[in-house]
């Protein structure tokens, strides 16, 4: 069975342009960033958190972004994100 690769390149672009733009943390290199970041946003994950634990989609995006730029970007710098209060 071959692996679906365009959610990973997808990753992928997303963490080399946050590296490109100097904001990926020094803890990661591009290919671990990349793996983690499409593991993180795996189908069964998505699945996980909204149907089996009621998760809105709203809650699930928030929570993605806040977790996945505590993650990945250079502490100091500033995020736009936070959770929505519920």
């Amino acid at each position: 069975m071959a692996i679906p690769l365009d959610m990973r390149e997808g990753c992928e672009a997303a963490i080399i342009a946050l590296k490109n733009d100097g904001g990926l943390s020094h803890l990661y290199q591009v290919d671990e960033a990349t793996d983690i970041l499409w593991t993180i946003l795996a189908v069964r994950n998505w699945e996980q958190l909204t149907i089996t634990c009621g998760w809105s989609q709203e809650k699930y995006i928030e929570s993605m972004k806040v977790m996945t730029q505590q993650l990945f970007v250079n502490e100091g710098r500033e995020t736009q994100t936070s959770l929505p209060s519920s």
